[in-house]
């Protein structure tokens, strides 16, 4: 640009999440609020693979407060949109949605009453999804926004990853090997990295990258943790840079 500065938009990405409830059954469990929540438990997490999450619900009559909700279009461009909930009853989103990993009440000094759905329409029962895979994100009681260590890169962006990390919360005495998992766009998931976390020794671990990882536009990132012993709770995230690519 002549006669002036580029400047270059960065954005800090912090995400996390935490997993209410493993098992050893479970093996490797995604970091989110699905996994162990007693009316939608999804340990694996589904991807949609097209733009087909579009409802919001709560498992309360009496929610009736503003939710905003921050996902992916059918592009992977950044959408955010704010929506106000109809208790058990479901109301649609603006714009249909391939990725959601972020949703949080949104009203003034209004906390929700119920766990809140952000899912792919279908039957539900008394406002929550009879299809745990069909659930993409979830508010629970008392959090007022989701708790997922899961994000994709937009589109048009480039994501620097700089760290990731994990502990263990529960007074259960377990062991935990925790993964950072990728996946460019059409690929796989791999696994990048990987650390333990365990009650008797250090439960919080944290893994700096003296080399960001560069994850191009439309790449999956989530954490997944396995567990020594049934009823572990495990929290667990990562930081990125976002770009302009």
């Amino acid at each position: 640009m002549t006669g002036g500065l580029d400047v270059l938009w960065r954005k800090n990405v912090g995400k996390f999440g935490k997993a209410f409830d493993i098992d050893t059954a479970d093996n490797f469990a995604v970091i989110w609020d699905g996994t162990g929540n007693s009316s939608s438990d999804n340990p694996t997490y589904t991807y949609s693979t097209s733009a087909d999450i579009d409802s919001l619900s709560s498992s309360s009559g009496s929610d009736t407060v503003a939710v905003t909700v921050i996902g992916l279009d059918s592009t992977y461009a950044q959408v955010t949109q704010t929506i106000t909930l109809t208790g058990q009853t479901r109301v649609a989103l603006t714009t249909s949605l391939i990725r959601v990993f972020r949703a949080y009440v949104d009203d003034a000094a209004v906390a929700a009453v119920g766990n809140i759905f952000c899912f792919v329409n279908g039957a539900t029962t008394s406002g929550v999804p009879d299809t745990g895979a069909d659930i993409r994100a979830i508010i629970s009681i008392g959090y007022e926004q989701t708790l997922m260590a899961v994000y994709t890169i937009p589109l048009g962006k480039v994501g620097y990853l700089e760290s990731f990390y994990a502990n263990i919360l529960s007074k259960v005495s377990a062991g935990s090997e925790v993964q950072l998992c990728v996946r460019a766009t059409g690929k796989t998931f791999r696994v990048r990295s990987v650390i333990g976390a365990n009650t008797a020794g250090s439960s919080h671990v944290r893994h700096h990258f003296g080399f960001p990882i560069e994850l191009a536009a439309k790449t999956d990132i989530h954490v997944q943790a396995d567990t020594s012993a049934n009823n572990a709770s495990v929290a667990g995230g990562f930081d990125i840079i976002l770009e302009d690519a």
